[in-house]
């Protein structure tokens, strides 16, 4: 084709090429030479870019067309994430084309990845082409050859762009038939096969519906009242469902009915709040920002539904199952549905998770007890109050997350944590929000590390230190001499254990202050905590004392409690001596786990703990506050479980310490030396707070051996005293805490 352009043009562009020696004068010359390109090659060009662009998009993106579906699955089976219908069915899809092919002599699938690197590389060698023309495009377009090989490989790259966007064309939706919950068939013959399975099976959801409902409180008539203002026959449907199994749940919830499918207890899947810096800003709690579209797998229920619907429409149960298998976050229950039913939800997801450590009695002879010891253990809430006399309304997003109940006081349920190569989950109660949160981290954290925290008794003793008055010094000291004497001791502890069936005392250690004599008895109290076991001991021995041994020699008991127990303040004897149950526990985080968990980094967790929790709190002569926050975790889990809450100031001793080990891990321990816990006797028998033993697996008295179930409680304060730290002082690490706390808990009512 010859080249329509003057002489005049070409002098002037061969002119301005010429005379170009400066990036202006270039691109001026560009400018020229451009507008003197036929309309035809402009118009060629424009088309070939847009085919490339269209092409390049076609190819490497994520579609339905070319066989790439981005998935990732959960350890342990679960699903990774919810999904949403279309790519649900795009997966079934792509598992049956792979049945297929396995079929056919296991064919492999194409390597989509070479096709887009091929892609990659076309484009560079189409876009340097173009580059290099418009750079000599007055030369080029001199030279027929030169034009000739640009428009060889402009034209192939076209064909190739345009020749796979063509295949976007080829629809293999066509091909394949689903069936509504995530199974593919082949053949269009199948599609009025699944219609009408779908058809009956709807017909079967709505007459169990209606057989249930006569069971319900809310008649079936009652219902369809309720939903006379809806004018589509699937909203009534969903209507209906959603009232009815309400009631249905309750019922469940009563009766200790709950699913015997036993679940992993891996790492939490949900990110707690407080760990997510994207999460500070300020939170949208309209449903509709959550709306969730997702298929429900057939083999967990075989209740057909429509892909289309909100989550809200579906069963409690069938919620429960998706945050199961991990496709819904728990701590989001309360945007997705409303506080009430989420509080419903919960409730059936922890009766599963904590029924599976505990296993059904079958060995009773009592049938009557083999029925109560069961549904305890299938159904451990079953005397923790939900229902709505607290108002879960204020609670969420102000006072306390994964609530699931109240005590009256919200409870949120902290865990999966690793204790001991035990899956433990423990109850706290409080109306700080984000505290729950935080320490899900931790457990988070702890539970992701290869061994999990490992927790270990150092001492168990409650004490008692009644004062003496003595008429002199003398005296005094006399007392204390006789009483360090072993046979002498031997007598007192004679005396003492004759009044308790449990209690064992363990030493005596007397303190002589002028003419005073405080003796700090110290005793094994079981699974008590054993305050008045050791006071009724105690009497034993001043009696035996002052009637026995020292009779008319002026000695008096002056006070029961003489303070050098000590019981309720702040004491570096008990810091130093213990008082209860004295733990230590540690773990180890790796320092992936630091990062993506805790986000931070292990050097500068160390350096925050030790310019803190220790030089800090050595310039401010704290005793037992080496701590960041130990109290918060030890209080909540004390009103959860029925401790004398006043005892935190003693039991919140805790010195934490942060090491970096030679792998570059964290290496994190706890210290509490006086831990004052019990699982009988107290506030512990009553039904919720015994419910919330139950949670934990320490209720009541211990099985083999006396004391063990306190001694686990302890361990189970300790630890999660531990994770409450872990979080905290990543949060401070991370300068995070502020925005955490004015995000999640600060709600305006």
């Amino acid at each position: 084709m010859p080249l329509p352009t003057t002489a005049a043009t070409t002098a002037t562009t061969t002119t301005a090429i010429q005379g170009a020696t400066t990036i202006g004068h270039k691109l001026d010359s560009l400018i020229v030479s451009v507008e003197s390109i036929p309309a035809t090659y402009t118009v060629f060009g424009i088309i070939v870019l847009v085919f490339a662009y269209i092409g390049l998009k076609t190819l490497n993106g994520d579609t339905n067309s070319n066989g790439i579906l981005m998935s990732s699955n959960v350890k342990g089976g679960a699903s990774s994430s919810v999904c949403t219908t279309s790519k649900t069915t795009s997966k079934s899809k792509h598992n049956l084309l792979k049945s297929n092919n396995n079929n056919n002599n296991n064919e492999p699938q194409p390597k989509w990845h070479i096709l887009k690197m091929l892609n990659v590389i076309v484009v560079i060698l189409f876009i340097s082409s173009v580059f290099y023309f418009a750079y000599d495009v007055s030369g080029v377009l001199q030279d027929s050859h030169s034009l000739t090989r640009f428009l060889g490989i402009w034209s192939l790259s076209l064909c190739y762009f345009f020749g796979f966007f063509g295949i976007s064309f080829l629809e293999i939706d066509d091909l394949y038939v689903d069936d509504g919950v995530g199974n593919v068939s082949v053949g269009a013959e199948h599609a009025q096969q699944m219609q009408q399975q779908q058809q009956q099976q709807q017909h079967h959801v709505m007459t169990k519906n209606s057989s249930v409902s006569t069971n319900n409180n809310k008649s079936l008539s009652s219902v369809k009242e309720e939903v006379d203002d809806s004018h589509s026959t699937d909203a009534q449907t969903a209507a209906a469902q959603r009232i009815l199994q309400k009631n249905k749940d309750l019922s469940l919830l009563k009766d200790g009915v709950v699913s015997s499918k036993v679940f992993l207890h891996e790492p939490a899947f949900s990110t707690p709040v407080c760990s997510d810096p994207s999460s500070f800003s300020s939170r949208n709690t309209s449903k509709n920002a959550f709306t969730i579209t997702t298929t429900i797998n057939n083999n967990n229920n075989n209740k057909n539904k429509n892909n289309n619907n909100n989550i809200v429409d579906y069963t409690n149960e069938d919620i429960a199952n998706l945050v199961l298998e991990n496709q819904i976050k728990d701590h989001t229950l309360e945007k997705i549905t409303d506080p009430y039913r989420a509080v419903l939800i919960r409730r059936i997801i922890f009766n599963q998770k904590l029924s599976s450590l505990s296993p059904t009695i079958d060995d009773d002879t009592n049938d009557e007890n083999k029925h109560k010891n069961n549904l305890k253990n299938t159904n451990p809430l079953m005397n923790l109050p939900f229902e709505h006399s607290l108002d879960y309304n204020r609670v969420h997003g102000a006072n306390c997350e994964t609530v699931v109940g109240y005590i009256p006081l919200p409870v949120g349920m902290v865990g999966p944590i690793t204790l001991n190569n035990q899956t433990i989950y423990f109850p706290m109660a409080t109306t700080e929000g984000c505290l729950v949160a935080s320490t899900n981290r931790g457990c988070k954290a702890i539970t992701s590390s290869s061994k999990g925290a490992q927790a270990f008794i150092l001492k168990d003793g409650i004490s008692r230190a009644p004062v003496l008055r003595c008429p002199d010094s003398k005296m005094a000291a006399t007392i204390k001499l006789w009483c360090d004497v072993p046979t002498n001791f031997s007598l007192l502890k004679k005396a003492f254990e004759s009044t308790t069936n449990f209690g064992k005392l363990l030493e005596i250690k007397c303190t002589v202050a002028g003419r005073n004599v405080y003796l700090r008895l110290q005793c094994f109290s079981g699974d008590a905590m054993g305050m008045n076991m050791v006071s009724k001991g105690t009497l034993a021995v001043i009696d035996l004392l002052l009637n026995h041994k020292f009779v008319n020699v002026g000695v008096e008991l002056l006070a029961l409690s003489g303070n050098m127990c000590t019981d309720k303040k702040a004491a570096a004897i008990n810091w130093i001596e213990g008082r209860g149950k004295s733990v230590v526990v540690d773990a180890i985080i790796p320092k992936d786990i630091v990062t993506t968990i805790l986000k931070t980094n292990v050097k500068r967790m160390v350096e925050v703990n030790t310019n803190k929790n220790l030089i800090g709190s050595a310039m401010a002569g704290v005793i037992g506050g080496y701590n960041a926050h130990a109290a918060n975790i030890v209080t909540a889990i004390f009103l959860a479980t029925g401790q004398d809450p006043a005892q935190n100031v003693e039991s919140s001793n805790c010195m934490t310490i942060l090491e970096e080990n030679d792998n570059g891990d964290l290496w994190i321990s706890c210290t509490m030396p006086s831990i004052e816990v019990g699982t009988v006797g107290g506030g512990t028998g009553l039904p919720a707070q015994s419910a919330c033993l139950q949670a934990i697996g320490c209720q009541g008295g211990g099985k083999n051996t006396p004391g063990e179930n306190a001694q686990q409680l302890a361990k189970v304060v300790a630890a999660g005293t531990m994770a409450g730290e872990l979080s905290l002082l990543a949060a401070l690490s991370a300068n995070t805490l502020v925005q955490a706390h004015m995000a999640h808990n600060r709600k305006k009512v």
